[in-house]
């Protein structure tokens, strides 16, 4: 399976769609007419999903986990594959490096 990550495009967009799920859970709280429940509960969601990280890292990680089981390339603005960023990055060293053995 490929290693890959997520471009800090997909993780703004991941954190836009976390606040959003956020707007929804608050309006279907404040429908109910739940005052210190709903209050309570948001609060929470709020900190435990959000600040934490838990919501954007979870939805991050099913993301990057259907891409990387995909047959598709991953090269996109969406997706960073790991290993071609590796593999260019020693090429890159082995091109400088190519006169000076001693650094190899």
């Amino acid at each position: 399976m490929r290693r890959v990550r997520a471009s800090f495009l997909l993780r703004c967009i991941i954190l836009a769609v976390s606040v959003g799920i956020f707007i929804g859970v608050y309006s279907l709280v404040k429908s109910t007419g739940w005052t210190v429940g709903s209050l309570a509960f948001l609060l929470l969601f709020w900190f435990v999903g959000v600040e934490s990280g838990l919501l954007p890292s979870m939805l991050e990680r099913m993301a990057v986990r259907r891409a990387a089981e995909g047959g598709v390339p991953v090269s996109s603005i969406w997706f960073v594959d790991r290993d071609a960023a590796r593999d260019r990055a020693m090429d890159r060293f082995h091109e400088e490096t190519r006169d000076n053995p001693t650094l190899r």
